[in-house]
């Protein structure tokens, strides 16, 4: 539907050529911290990190919540209802999602176009995995996948490596932190 969007109906049409809707007014993007180019959309993500950590560590549907995603079968026996409980866990994500993208769009890019998020959920799901699914973990995580994505994007200018590279170091992350978080054999 967005491509539908930025092709046809929000389709800038003194823009350069390249499929993009128009720039968001400078009333309507998010402010920035300071003098910095940074704006405060970090300090709405760091908000939203330490919401959904009071969210599954304090409540009971966080606790539930846990209790389905580690045996959904035994949270059925507890009389838990699984499908809410999964489907409000959906609805909580995708909502995450959103304003991500809103951050990303009034803070960041200022315009839709193709590919606008494109990967954000793989970095997102590797951001996690290194810090074993704890909320306030992921932001440590999520900042060390921006310093290599940062820092591959300067290799790639200095050094002429490919763009791939960058894709390829975080695999290779990913892939030793499947590797660290895997199952121990224990000794008989």
């Amino acid at each position: 539907m967005l491509a539908f969007l930025i092709f046809d109906r929000w389709k800038d049409q003194q823009g350069s050529g390249q499929p993009a809707t128009k720039a968001v007014p400078v009333g309507a993007r998010l402010p920035l911290i300071g003098t910095s180019q940074v704006s405060i959309g970090i300090v709405i993500a760091l908000v939203a990190a330490l919401v959904v950590w009071l969210l599954l560590g304090r409540t009971t549907w966080g606790f539930r919540l846990g209790v389905v995603g580690g045996n959904p079968e035994a949270a059925r026996r507890a009389g838990y209802p699984v499908a809410l409980l999964l489907l409000g866990a959906i609805a909580v994500g995708g909502a995450l999602a959103g304003l991500g993208g809103f951050v990303q769009l009034a803070g960041v890019e200022f315009k839709l176009r193709q590919g606008f998020l494109l990967g954000y959920g793989y970095i997102g799901f590797l951001a996690s995995w290194l810090s074993r699914h704890e909320p306030l973990k992921v932001v440590v995580g999520a900042f060390v996948l921006a310093a290599i994505a940062v820092g591959g994007d300067s290799l790639q200018i200095d050094s002429g490596l490919p763009a791939a590279s960058v894709n390829i170091l975080m695999a290779l992350i990913l892939l030793a932190v499947f590797g660290w978080t895997g199952r121990r054999k224990v000794a008989a």
